[in-house]
């Protein structure tokens, strides 16, 4: 299997499995879907050949990715036990199961199942050939596969009706649930930020059509939320929409596109008495559905950004306010967390205490010179400031490893001991 080694690693937290999850496992794992013949994932974009509502999801091959790469990417799923099988969803847009519909067996998007039913039921299999199927289980003998025959390629859309050589064929790699948020979070850096929004927003994208999670305030005017995403807010005057989150200690950033009238809205972020914002300034288009759909069609039309906002005590608030009396109009969607950097102190701390442990075998004749050396060269390596904290633990780990070499022999030190009271005493005697 081609991405076997270079994306999903054991070393990382990922498992391939051969036989079905458990209760326990899906209630705790993700799961990411892999061609078996091709460097390819499955993951999601707008259908093409699918449902054509404005906020329909397809399965879609492509390129394989580093699941707990900047952005969640569409490649991470979770199972959801249902009548025997299963259902799926995936983790970046996770208010919708993917289903099937009444006479269009193709069809495997998303639609209007919030809770997993016999539309959205699936049954995984694994063959003696090594690999998992996924069958529509509304349609019995269909597979998830490409939509067009023996199209395995990137960008190539996936159909529920598939049958014979066009049957998809993976191998499904799971992780924990903390473990990838974890990696998520050991990764996190200024230059690499990384999407925790799963975790700590609650309905940041408003697909279920209601904006729960939110605390809303301000008067008059109108507001609207459609189901499958997005709100919009007219002629309200004062408005603000937010969320209060418990977060690790680090650094922050928060997004949100939002269009319509320039600087009627902002997105903000705050920590204590700081607060990071930036106002709104693309145009809408004609209507709020076309909005809403450019929108999911280019995450990055409208997509204003905060600055990095610190968080020292756990606490923050995301969200967005501002004034649209006199007849402005805003159309928002799609809140983002994305984590910085985490606070590095308590690395840093014991990367210190480590240094400084490792220079008590320096100079005072406790172990050879050649081991000396070989400390104080692993000290020269590793004794420096580092970005995430994935790298701090990996420099802590190589420290510790050779410092443990020397300091747990025991019988080496006994016999260098011995070695330097003797020649001191030789010494002596001149």
């Amino acid at each position: 299997v081609s991405a076997d080694t270079t994306k999903l690693l054991e070393a990382d937290g990922w498992t391939k499995i051969t036989t079905l999850p458990t209760a326990s496992d899906i209630a705790n794992n993700y799961y990411v879907f892999v061609d078996n013949s091709n460097d390819l994932m499955l993951g999601v974009a707008k259908g093409v050949n699918q449902n054509t509502k404005w906020y329909s999801l397809g399965v879609y091959y492509q390129n394989s990715v580093e699941p707990t790469s900047a952005d969640i990417n569409g490649k991470t799923w979770t199972l959801e036990s249902y009548d025997g099988g299963f259902a799926m969803r995936n983790l970046e847009y996770s208010a919708l199961c993917f289903q099937t519909e009444w006479n269009a067996n193709f069809r495997w998007d998303t639609n209007d199942v919030q809770t997993p039913n016999g539309w959205a039921k699936i049954n995984l299999a694994y063959l003696p050939d090594g690999y998992w199927t996924i069958e529509n289980a509304h349609d019995a003998g269909n597979y998830i596969g490409p939509w067009t025959a023996g199209n395995f390629t990137n960008g190539a859309e996936c159909a529920g009706n598939k049958t014979g050589d066009n049957i998809g064929k993976y191998q499904i790699y799971t992780i924990t649930r903390a473990q990838f948020k974890q990696n998520l979070l050991d990764n996190a850096s200024s230059s690499n930020p990384v999407d925790l929004t799963p975790w700590y927003v609650t309905n940041a994208t408003f697909d279920a059509g209601n904006r729960t999670g939110w605390t809303e305030e301000g008067s008059g005017g109108n507001n609207n939320t459609s189901f499958g995403g997005g709100c919009e807010i007219w002629n309200r005057s004062s408005f603000k929409i937010y969320q209060n989150l418990t977060v690790p200690n680090g650094k922050y950033k928060v997004s949100l596109q939002i269009a319509g009238t320039t600087g009627a809205g902002q997105i903000y972020g705050t920590s204590g008495s700081t607060t990071k914002s930036v106002s709104s300034s693309a145009d809408a288009k004609d209507n709020y559905q076309n909005t809403i759909l450019a929108m999911i069609q280019d995450r990055s039309y409208g997509k204003g950004t905060t600055d990095e906002i610190e968080v020292s005590d756990g606490s923050l608030q995301i969200g967005m306010n501002g004034d649209a009396s006199g007849g402005k109009w805003l159309v928002f969607d799609n809140f983002k967390l994305y984590c910085t950097g985490l606070d590095l102190s308590a690395y840093e701390t014991q990367l210190s205490e480590l240094v400084a442990e490792c220079n008590t075998f320096i100079g005072t004749n406790v172990v050879p010179d050649a081991c000396e050396n070989a400390i104080s060269s692993a000290i020269t390596t590793y004794n420096k400031e580092y970005a995430t904290a994935k790298e701090y633990s990996a420099a802590i780990v190589a420290l510790t490893a050779v410092l443990n070499t020397y300091k747990n022999d025991a019988e080496l030190q006994s016999a260098y001991a011995a070695y330097y009271a003797f020649k001191a005493k030789a010494e002596g005697l001149k």
